[in-house]
C-alpha cells in the first residue's frame, strides 16, 4: 500500500512538471514577424545580409518562388488588397528612388499568380508623406493599407493635427495605393 501511493505521488508530480513545461513552452513560442500565411501556403523573408533578403512563397515545404530585394526589410503583411479573393504580399524596404534619393522606407506590393510565382503589383515611392510604419487592415473587402507617416502641417487639413493623427488609410487601385482617408484618433 505504501509502495503504491509512492508511486502514485511521484507519476502526479511527473505529469505537473511536463504540463507545466509544455504549457510554458507554448505561451513563449513567438511568430516570426518576417513569415506570414498566404494563399495557402508561407510567405516569408529569407535576410542573407543588411542589404539582400529574398522574399520566398513557400506551400508543403517546397519553395514555389522566389523575389530578391537587394534592400533592407523592416515589414511584411498580407492581405487580399486588391478583392480577388487571393492574398496580396507588402513588403517594407529601405532604399532611394529616381525621384527621391534620401534612403527612407517604402512599400512593395506582391502578389502570387496562377503558377505560383510571386510577381509585383506596385512599387511604392511614398504614400502621402514619408512612411514609418504599415500594417494591412484585414477586417475590410478589400483590404485596406495603413501608413503611419511623419506629420507635416502643412500637407494636412486643418481637422488633422498632430495630436489626433494616426496615419493614412489606402485602397490598392489600378495604379498604387489610392487614399481613402485620415486615421485619426
Amino acid at each position: 500500500m505504501l509502495n503504491a501511493k509512492y508511486w502514485e505521488t511521484r507519476i502526479a508530480a511527473s505529469l505537473f512538471i511536463l504540463i507545466t513545461v509544455f504549457l510554458c513552452s507554448c505561451s513563449s513560442h513567438k511568430e516570426d514577424p518576417y513569415e506570414v500565411p498566404c494563399n495557402g501556403g508561407i510567405a516569408k523573408i529569407d535576410h542573407i545580409h543588411d542589404s539582400l533578403n529574398y522574399l520566398k512563397f513557400i506551400r508543403n515545404d517546397s519553395l514555389l518562388s522566389q523575389w530578391r530585394l537587394p534592400y533592407p526589410v523592416y515589414r511584411l503583411d498580407y492581405g487580399d488588397l486588391n478583392g480577388d479573393g487571393k492574398d496580396e504580399i507588402a513588403v517594407g524596404v529601405v532604399k532611394s528612388t529616381r525621384f527621391f534619393k534620401n534612403k527612407a522606407k517604402r512599400l512593395f506590393i506582391y502578389n502570387i499568380d496562377l503558377h505560383n510565382q510571386i510577381r509585383r503589383l506596385w512599387m511604392g515611392s511614398r504614400a502621402g508623406t514619408e512612411i514609418i510604419d504599415f500594417r494591412v487592415e484585414r477586417n475590410s473587402f478589400p483590404a485596406r493599407v495603413i501608413t503611419r507617416n511623419e506629420y507635416y502641417e502643412n500637407v494636412f487639413p486643418d481637422s488633422v493635427n498632430k495630436d489626433n493623427f494616426k496615419g493614412i488609410r489606402f485602397k490598392l487601385g489600378e495604379f498604387g495605393l489610392e487614399f481613402e482617408n485620415y486615421v485619426t484618433k
